[in-house]
């Protein structure tokens, strides 16, 4: 059973993984935990509200006792990035896709919301 956590702090290592992959700018992460597997699956921020013309979200998920991440945005959303809004101004600029791919996210895992 998948749970949306809530959470901007990441289990040990993602944060590692992450920076492997995307421009870690802003932390603005959001997790989701299987209690059942230990898996997890992010979203993460590529870029940042400062250079938002060029930022975006993606989600990864990492299997219970691997250490590697794997983009799957497309898998659980249909889309391959979740842009950011550059005609915005400050966190204004990732509000919108942010709430986008977290809804997209708990529909897909059928996930329930824990910090409502």
């Amino acid at each position: 059973m998948w749970f949306d956590t809530g959470s901007k702090t990441l289990p040990a290592g993602i944060d590692a993984e992450l920076a492997k992959r995307i421009e870690r700018d802003d932390r603005t992460d959001h997790t989701w935990l299987n209690v059942d597997t230990g898996a997890v699956v992010v979203v993460a921020c590529d870029g940042g509200w400062r250079t938002a013309s060029t930022s975006q979200y993606k989600a990864f998920y990492r299997a219970p006792g691997a250490v590697d991440i794997i983009d799957v945005t497309f898998a659980l959303t249909g889309r391959l990035e979740f842009p950011f809004d550059p005609d915005q101004g400050g966190s204004n600029t990732y509000t919108s896709a942010q709430r986008a791919i977290g809804d997209r996210v708990t529909e897909a895992l059928d996930a329930r919301q824990v910090w409502k």
